[in-house]
């Protein structure tokens, strides 16, 4: 794979998969112009903390791809934990309370009323709600659940 690049512009003009000829032939390029080999990095495996940011950088004969992690925003973070933005609020509870005479019912109410739950772990689920109603808000004070609001910037 190879580009043609402007020195001047310091731009990419175009991509070819096996050179660039015309009718067959290497052509002569005006003098900003040159043809570099594309260089592919391997892409990093960040931490939970980190993003990987894609670049590029020019050398005299390669166009060599490059990463470099940026530290996440707490915000990002938070985010990627969440992820179920359309929720407003996010409930963990242990799995254990569905079979209890509280637990049931109300995990039966969140899942005809088409709120979310999900596995957490082994132990946990989160339930992903937009409201409490006032009915089940003694449940969550009596078992000391955990409510969390979405993550706002």
């Amino acid at each position: 794979m190879t580009i043609l690049y402007d020195k001047t512009e310091q731009k990419v003009l175009s991509w070819h998969p096996n050179g660039y000829f015309v009718d067959g032939k290497k052509p002569q390029l005006p003098s900003n112009i040159v043809e570099l080999d594309v260089v592919y990095a391997d892409k990093p495996t960040p931490s939970a903390t980190q993003k990987v940011v894609e670049g590029w950088m020019v050398t005299d004969t390669e166009y060599k791809q490059i990463f470099t992690f940026v530290n996440k925003t707490a915000y990002e973070i938070a985010v990627d934990d969440w992820k179920h933005m359309e929720w407003a609020l996010r409930i963990t509870a242990p799995k254990s309370m569905l079979f209890t005479d509280i637990g049931a019912p109300m995990f039966a109410y969140l899942q005809i009323n088409q709120n979310l739950v999900v596995n957490k772990d082994d132990n946990d689920y989160y339930v992903y709600v937009n409201t409490i109603e006032q009915e089940f808000q003694y449940i969550i004070d009596d078992n000391n659940l955990i409510v969390e609001n979405r993550p706002i910037q």
